[in-house]
């Protein structure tokens, strides 16, 4: 029986267009930057700021630094970064609301503060939600605010500890098959889900049944 939904951010719930962040910051910066083929500088940073290794200031004057356009500005970068971030579809959040009444939600997210500090505003702007994270789940884990990123299996053991959660009783589901890969190799029963596609309670359910019908 699904007791625990385990959700990834980016692309599950909020609707993501990496390329277009890409895009944007190779537009406004003069370097070759993509999302296929990342400069290892600039995949080192993005990194380490979805650790909390670095902050928010360091993460910005490194790319300035590295930038051949000398005159860019710091609202110009984080403007580009959130390029990537295309919003909030109504339906996930009428999603969110039915689903936190039938199971225990978590929410498992590389991310970092500025795109945190996005989603925030647009939530509070859009649909005047202020406690986004107390309001739907059990409990939320961001990548920058623990020290770990997915998909280290140090941040799947910490979800599955910290909450006491039955593998029987569990689904994962994140847009990236690197990520479904790790959780499966901790035990949880994962999907992969397919990027800005549309979640309800009964996709949830039928793909849990899939998954316990494998075992």
């Amino acid at each position: 029986m699904l007791k625990n939904v385990i959700l990834d951010f980016g692309g599950v719930l909020l609707d993501l267009d990496y390329d277009a962040a890409f895009h944007a910051m190779a537009e406004l910066t003069g370097l070759d930057i993509s999302y296929d083929a990342l400069p290892a500088w600039f995949q080192d940073i993005s990194d380490r700021f979805e650790k909390g290794q670095i902050s928010e200031e360091s993460f910005i004057w490194t790319i300035q630094d590295k930038s051949l356009n000398r005159k860019i500005t710091p609202r110009d970068i984080v403007e580009a970064w959130n390029k990537m971030l295309l919003g909030w579809n109504p339906e996930k959040l009428r999603f969110l609301e039915e689903a936190n009444k039938k199971y225990r939600l978590y929410l498992l997210s590389n991310t970092n503060v500025i795109h945190i500090r996005w989603v925030h505003y647009r939530l509070l702007r859009d649909f005047g939600i202020q406690n986004f994270e107390e309001r739907f789940f059990k409990k939320v884990y961001y990548s920058h605010l623990i020290g770990m990123r997915k998909p280290e299996p140090e941040i799947f053991q910490l979800v599955i500890t910290d909450n006491r959660l039955k593998m029987e009783e569990t689904l994962y589901l994140d847009d990236s098959i690197e990520h479904i890969r790790a959780a499966n190799d901790q035990g949880i029963p994962s999907v992969c889900f397919e990027r800005n596609s549309d979640l309800d309670i009964q996709k949830l359910e039928t793909f849990y049944s899939a998954i316990i019908q494998k075992v």
